[in-house]
């Protein structure tokens, strides 16, 4: 197994009008799977996953894997414009949060 390219957890077009269609396509389609390719290549045939992969490597393995998981973090972060928070998120009383500037 090599490390694979983790699907958009919503169509490319969804996150529009903020990330447009062609801008989602090129960054998960070309740059995050750029990362993948790299990785498998740098991997050598190692069929660990990503997150244990992650856990011990060091300078360009380090580096590109956490390229891979830093775009799934930030895919995973965001939500189509229509989407309803979670419950517990939505009766979360809103004065409790505060924002910090730093």
């Amino acid at each position: 197994m090599t490390i694979g390219l983790t699907p958009l957890p919503y169509p490319s077009s969804a996150l529009q009008p903020f990330i447009t269609e062609a801008r989602a396509t090129l960054h998960h389609g070309a740059h995050q799977a750029g990362y993948v390719e790299n990785l498998n290549r740098l991997l050598d045939g190692d069929t660990r996953p990503l997150d244990p992969v992650l856990r011990g490597a060091t300078g360009n393995i380090f580096n590109t894997a956490v390229q891979i998981w830093n775009h799934e973090f930030f895919w995973n972060s965001l939500a189509p414009p229509e989407s309803k928070p979670s419950q517990p998120l939505h009766h979360t009383d809103r004065n409790s949060l505060t924002l910090t500037k730093g």
